[in-house]
């Protein structure tokens, strides 16, 4: 197996490990217990998670609203704390193809 293929692999593993431990009540960062309903532990473990989230995902993701065709450049960041409805896509930047 090549290089690559293989950190691709591992980091595919990590990620389904660090998502399955939420499941179990613990911090996907430190793996400390946490309250139902919650990824991460603090403020610290939150910012981690986040950081994690825009390196896999990116700063920024292309979120095309069906109704209008129009792109929007959404942060992964409001994704992750905000949540995303349809008419909040109006108050993001149009994304532009580079």
């Amino acid at each position: 197996m090549n290089k690559v293929l293989k950190e691709k692999r591992e980091r595919i593993n990590m990620n389904q490990v660090k998502f399955e431990n939420s499941d179990k009540g613990l911090c996907v960062i430190c793996d400390e217990p946490i309250s139902i309903g919650k990824m991460t532990c603090s403020k610290n473990c939150h910012e981690g998670f986040i950081k994690f989230c825009e390196t896999q995902f990116g700063i920024a993701k292309k979120v095309v609203d069906t109704t209008t065709g129009i792109a929007y450049k959404v942060p992964t960041r409001a994704i992750i704390e905000n949540g995303l409805s349809w008419k909040d896509l109006a108050s993001f930047p149009q994304w532009k193809d580079e």
